[in-house]
């Protein structure tokens, strides 16, 4: 084969799977694994993806912003299935702090007819009011500025706030996550809150929905962290779980559980 026709191919099956690993496309092709780096690195060249540790994936196309009602309404099955993956990491009386935004909210639901005692840091108003008189829920709310329509707050005073606290473990809702692009948010309010959040635990698991992965936002929150336990869903492409697997970082969905 040509290596104009394999690389038009390769092409569609990033277009078709988000990710591939240079060893399946070299076991697809038979051709060895030097030649797809070649194939790979024009291909990047000609703008057509980015090459990864172990293989390529789709370049990351900009995530519209969505407002918090609109979000609240979308990927509701999605957001169900990553609340209770992520709440399964939880038990009774671990103190945590969690993120804002409408994952947040299904989230902070699961957690309420799953457990009888925690303790749990926000700056989200509606996680706040959610849980604050649930049961024994020791409810922490991390206040400042006030964003409307996020109900979320931020600003230097929720951050020294934050500085003053340590949990066990941080749940964060990002907008957006690419390995080229790190894990990114559309708000630049919140990312030095995510930071500090990340900062505050001594585990840190990134939760998103399927939809999210390829995907940048306006602001970078972190890199890409090895030590992070990333929550998705079952309709992650196994291409994606598997070049995220290839650069030492693993996606669980409930079906690992």
């Amino acid at each position: 084969m040509f290596a104009d026709i394999r690389r038009k191919e390769i092409c569609d099956i990033i277009k078709a799977q988000s990710a591939i690993t240079t060893s399946a496309l070299s076991k697809k092709f038979g051709v060895s694994i030097e030649t797809i780096r070649k194939d790979l690195l024009a291909l990047e060249k000609a703008g057509e993806l980015v090459r990864v540790h172990g293989g390529a994936v789709l370049t990351p196309t900009a995530d519209k912003y969505l407002s918090f009602s609109a979000r609240l309404e979308s990927q509701k099955t999605q957001k169900s299935e990553i609340a209770h993956t992520a709440a399964s990491f939880i038990e009774n009386g671990d103190i945590i702090a969690v993120d804002s935004g409408s994952t947040a909210v299904e989230f902070i639901g699961v957690l309420m007819k799953k457990f009888d005692t925690l303790t749990i840091v926000t700056y989200s108003l509606d996680v706040f009011q959610k849980a604050c008189s649930y049961k024994n829920f020791n409810m922490i709310l991390c206040g400042g500025f006030f964003l409307k329509g996020e109900n979320s707050f931020y600003g230097d005073f929720a951050e020294k706030m934050l500085e003053q606290i340590r949990v066990g473990k941080v749940f964060v809702f990002p907008s957006s996550i690419s390995l080229k692009n790190g894990i990114c948010e559309h708000m630049p309010q919140f990312v030095q809150m995510q930071r500090k959040l990340i900062s505050s635990g001594d585990k840190v698991y990134v939760v998103a929905d399927s939809s999210k992965f390829g995907k940048s936002s306006l602001v970078k929150m972190c890199d890409i962290n090895p030590k992070f336990t990333y929550i998705t869903d079952t309709e992650i492409p196994d291409e994606i779980k598997d070049i995220y697997k290839t650069n030492n970082i693993q996606l669980i969905t409930s079906e690992d559980i």
